[in-house]
C-alpha cells in the first residue's frame, strides 16, 4: 500500500496537486514502506481524487465517525459471536453448490442483545438520515422480523409484517399491521442476493396501495441485487457488503489473500442470475456448456481462411472475433456462411469494429456496407464520443427484430504500448458501461474493468509462449490475464492462428483459461 507518488498510472493532474512539503516528507519513508511520513502525501492523493481542499477532506463530519467506529465495532462483535464461520479445512456447501471457508449467519445474532442493539442502532440511523417521509417499518418474513420490530420502536413507527402466505382463517390478510393507501413505508431486509424476494413484497404493499422506494438492508450480497431492485424503481441501502465483510476478516487475520480473492469471485452460475443483460445471461450460459471462457481472434485476410478456422476453433470457442474491414472479399455469402458455423457449434460472432462517432454515424455504420447489425451478436465501441452518442444508436440497434445485434463492449483499456486509454478514461468509460447495462454487456480491458457480477471483462493480448511483436504488442500469460487481473474471458489471436497445429493450441487455451477462471481442472 505504498503511495508511488510519480507512478505514471496516477494521473498527471492528481500528481501535480502534490505539494512540495508532503513530497519533502515523503522522501524519509525507508524501503518503500508505507510509514507516518508518507501520510501528508496519502491524503493529497486522495483529495486530488475527491476533487476536495485536503483540509476540507479531513474535516470529518463528526457523525460519519461516530457511525464508521459503530461499524467497526459491529463487525468486531460480529466475529467474537461467530456470525462469520470460518472452517478452513471442509467449508461449507453454499446454494450456489460452491465450497466456501466462510459462512455468514446472521440468526446467530439473535442470541447476542449486545450485536442486536449495535446492528439495530445502525440501521436506525441509516434509515433515520434518509431525506423524505415514510409512514412505517416493513419487516421481511422471518430473518428480517427481529430487526424490524426493534428499529420500528426505536423510530416510533408503526410495524408492518408480510405473511408468506394469507391465514386461511379469521381476517385471511397477507399484510399485517396499521397503515392507509398511499402510505410510504421503507423496508428493512437482513441478506440481499439477487433481489428477488424483495421483488415479490414490494409487489404485494403496492398493490395494496402502498409506497415503496427504499430497502435497507444488513449484508448486500453485491450478487446483483441493487441492480435488479433499481429497475422496479426500488433503492438499496446496505449497512455492509461481502467486500466489507471479507477485507475486515483478512485485516484481522481471519483470512487469507487466497481466501478472500476466492471468495470475491462469484461462481459463474450465480453471475448469470444476477445479471439482466440478456446477451450476457447467454453467453454465461455457452461458458458453463462448453467449459470455456476463450474467443479466437481471426484476423486474416480471406474469407476461406477465417471460415475454415472458424471450424476448426468452433467446438472450443464462446466467440469468434474478425475485422470485417480488413477481409478482401467480404460478402453476404460469407457472413451467411459464418452465422451456419456459429449455430452449428454454439459460439457468438464479434465483430471488433470499435465505433468511435457520433450517433448518426453509427446508426449509419450498423446499416451501412458490411451490415453488421445482420449478423454480429456482439460488437466494439470507444467511449469517447459520449454515453447519449453510444447508447441511443446501439439500443435502437438492438431492439430491432431484424437484426442479431445483442450487445456491445465498451474499450476501457488497449493492449498496445504507449495507449492513450490512462486510467481517467478507463473510469470514465466504465461509468458510462455501469450505467447503461441493458446496452453494454462488458468491457475490453487489461485489467478488470467493472466489478458488478453481471458484467463480463473481455482482455486481449494474451499469449503464453510470447511477452511482444516487437511492433507495439504487449503479451501476459494467461494466469497474469484471469487470475492475476481478474478477467473473465480472454481473446486469443496470433498465438492459435499462425501455430502449426491449431487445434492443439485451441484446447490448450481453453484448458488453462478455464482452470484459471474456475479452478476446475481435467
Amino acid at each position: 500500500m505504498f503511495p508511488k507518488v510519480n507512478d505514471k498510472k496516477i494521473p498527471k493532474e492528481i500528481r501535480d496537486k502534490l505539494t512540495e512539503p508532503a513530497l519533502q516528507l515523503h522522501k524519509f519513508s525507508s524501503f518503500d514502506r508505507n510509514e507516518p511520513s508518507t501520510l501528508a502525501s496519502i491524503c493529497e492523493l486522495i483529495a486530488g481524487f475527491m476533487d476536495v481542499d485536503p483540509v476540507e477532506m479531513l474535516a470529518l463530519d463528526k457523525d460519519t465517525s461516530l457511525h464508521a467506529a459503530k461499524m467497526r465495532n459491529l463487525l468486531r462483535l460480529m466475529k467474537d459471536r461467530n456470525v462469520f464461520k470460518i472452517d478452513e479445512k471442509e467449508g461449507f456447501l453454499l446454494k450456489s453448490g460452491q465450497i466456501s471457508p466462510i459462512y455468514i449467519d446472521l440468526r446467530e445474532s439473535f442470541g447476542y442483545p449486545d450485536v442486536m442493539e449495535l446492528a439495530c442502532d445502525c440501521l436506525r440511523e441509516m434509515i433515520a438520515t434518509m431525506p423524505g417521509h415514510y409512514d412505517g417499518i416493513v419487516g421481511v418474513p422471518y430473518a428480517a422480523l427481529p430487526y424490524s420490530a426493534v428499529v420500528s420502536l426505536q423510530l416510533r413507527k408503526p410495524l408492518i409484517i408480510i405473511r408468506k402466505e394469507a391465514k386461511s382463517y379469521g381476517t385471511k390478510k397477507l399484510i399485517e399491521g396499521r397503515y392507509e393507501k398511499g402510505q410510504t413505508v421503507v423496508i428493512i431486509e437482513d441478506v440481499v442476493t439477487t433481489g428477488g424476494s424483495i421483488k415479490d413484497v414490494v409487489k404485494i404493499l403496492r398493490e395494496d396501495g402502498l409506497i415503496v422506494q427504499d430497502v435497507f438492508c444488513l449484508l448486500d450480497r453485491q450478487q446483483g441485487g441493487a441492480a435488479k431492485l433499481k429497475e422496479d424503481g426500488i433503492n438499496l441501502h446496505s449497512l455492509m457488503n461481502m467486500e466489507l465483510v471479507l477485507s475486515f476478516l483478512v485485516s484481522v487475520g481471519a483470512l487469507n489473500h487466497d481466501q478472500f480473492e476466492q471468495e470475491r469471485r462469484l461462481s459463474l452460475a450465480e453471475r448469470k442470475e444476477s445479471t439482466s443483460n440478456k446477451l450476457n445471461k447467454r453467453i454465461i450460459e455457452l461458458m458453463l456448456q462448453k467449459k470455456s471462457n476463450l474467443c479466437i481472434a481471426i484476423d486474416y485476410k480471406e474469407t476461406e481462411q477465417i471460415l475454415k478456422l472458424a471450424e476448426t476453433a468452433g467446438p472450443y470457442i464462446i466467440a469468434a472475433k474478425i475485422h470485417a474491414d480488413i477481409i478482401e472479399n467480404f460478402n453476404k455469402d460469407f457472413t451467411d456462411k459464418l452465422a451456419q458455423l456459429a449455430e452449428k457449434h454454439n459460439f457468438l460472432i464479434f465483430e471488433d469494429r470499435k465505433f468511435a462517432d457520433i450517433g448518426n454515424v453509427i446508426d449509419l455504420q450498423l446499416a451501412g456496407t458490411h451490415r453488421i447489425g445482420q449478423w454480429a451478436d456482439i460488437v466494439t465501441c470507444h467511449a469517447v464520443q459520449g454515453a447519449e452518442s453510444i447508447t441511443n444508436a446501439f439500443r435502437k440497434h438492438i431492439a430491432l427484430d431484424s437484426t442479431k445485434l445483442g450487445g456491445i463492449l465498451l474499450i476501457a483499456e488497449l493492449s498496445s504500448k504507449g495507449a492513450l486509454t490512462d486510467a481517467k478514461y478507463a473510469q470514465e468509460a466504465i461509468a458510462v458501461g455501469e450505467a447503461n447495462e441493458d446496452v453494454v454487456c462488458g468491457f475490453i480491458c487489461q485489467d478488470r474493468a467493472s466489478s458488478r457480477p453481471g458484467q463480463l471483462n473481455w482482455t486481449p493480448g494474451v499469449n503464453i509462449d510470447k511477452r511482444g511483436d516487437g511492433a507495439g504488442q504487449q503479451w501476459r500469460t494467461v494466469e497474469q490475464a484471469v487470475v492475476e487481473q481478474e478477467n473473465d474471458i480472454v481473446i486469443v489471436g496470433r498465438a492459435i492462428s499462425e501455430a502449426a497445429d491449431p487445434s492443439a493450441e485451441l484446447e490448450r487455451y481453453r484448458t488453462a483459461a478455464w482452470a484459471a477462471l474456475t479452478g476446475e481442472k481435467e
